[in-house]
């Protein structure tokens, strides 16, 4: 128990020292073992920390995308039980990201995105394994999963304004934050839910990201309706803004599609919901991926797919 409660309350950079502090014999042997016992709490750990070394976000990597590679690294575990980890047949990598793409897979198919994960989490195992001197192999060194026949504009596609607007209506105070800091201000979820009375600037009308999507930092301008809506909630400076985790945020946004007869499709709808309508104001991409954060401006081209289709059905009606 002690180990477990030192896990989630250490700092990424302390739990990380655990192994990077380590004689390179040490490191060998510790993880050989783990690997022989198919450890999941030492082979986890081993990974992170070496995600946390040496990936793309070092120390700033997400707890969301920590918890994915989690997940990952458990499920590529079970698919490999028959087989020895450090010594891993040639194709076995390959085989494995086929098995997880067949259309037939039980009990539904798994996105291509899902695969992507589950991919990105069985390298980053054999990275940490290789880095520790463990092993040499790597079983995904040459695999690539399949193309996504489906664009990406066509994937969750935004709420609609109309409906975003019977949604405001019926909402409770804390729903509404919710709706408008997603269907707004275009923050994940994961982001609303981390934001504490500290990063806003009622002033100003801005609110301050401090940990985005790949440790990344960014400061969002407030539409005058989610002013008003921040103005109005109580808060208490230290404790997070909605008080609830993420999948609670996504139920409570269920609960109300359902009440409102709206068809629930996740949260990070109403972030495209935000990108798609200021896109169609500005007709402006960079505007757009500053508002969202993204880093590549090829990420904001969706938003002009859906603005176009926006506009299709707004013909409709005439």
């Amino acid at each position: 128990m002690a180990s477990e409660i030192q896990r989630f309350t250490a700092s990424i950079t302390d739990r990380t020292q655990t192994w990077i502090q380590l004689p390179p014999g040490d490191l060998k042997r510790n993880a050989a073992r783990a690997a022989r016992d198919r450890d999941p709490v030492e082979l986890w750990s081993l990974t992170e920390s070496w995600l946390c070394t040496y990936g793309k976000a070092g120390a700033r990597v997400s707890p969301k995308t920590l918890e994915s590679y989690e997940v990952g690294l458990r499920q590529v575990l079970s698919a490999a039980s028959s087989i020895n980890l450090l010594e891993p047949p040639r194709d076995w990598g390959a085989g494995y990201v086929r098995t997880l793409e067949d259309p037939q897979r039980l009990p539904k198919p798994m996105s291509a995105s899902s695969v992507r994960v589950r991919l990105a989490a069985a390298r980053a195992l054999w990275s940490a394994l290789r880095w520790s001197g463990a092993t040499q192999s790597d079983p995904f060194e040459f695999v690539h999963p399949a193309k996504d026949p489906t664009p990406a504009w066509e994937k969750r596609q935004p709420y609609q304004q109309s409906q975003l607007e019977t949604l405001l209506d019926m909402a409770e105070p804390r729903e509404r934050l919710i709706l408008l800091l997603g269907g707004h201000a275009g923050l994940r979820i994961a982001e609303s839910c981390a934001l504490l009375p500290e990063d806003i600037n009622l002033e100003q009308r801005q609110l301050r990201v401090q940990h985005g999507k790949g440790g990344k930092a960014r400061t969002v301008n407030l539409s005058k309706r989610l002013c008003e809506a921040l103005l109005e909630y109580p808060m208490q400076r230290g404790a997070a803004i909605l008080g609830i985790a993420p999948h609670g945020a996504r139920y409570a946004l269920g609960r109300l599609c359902l009440k409102a007869g709206i068809p629930y499709s996740a949260t990070h709808p109403l972030r495209h919901a935000s990108g798609t309508r200021l896109y169609s104001q500005t007709k402006d991409l960079e505007t757009v991926a500053r508002h969202l954060g993204h880093a590549n401006l090829e990420t904001s081209r969706v938003y002009a797919k859906w603005s176009d289709q926006a506009l299709k059905r707004a013909f409709e009606d005439w």
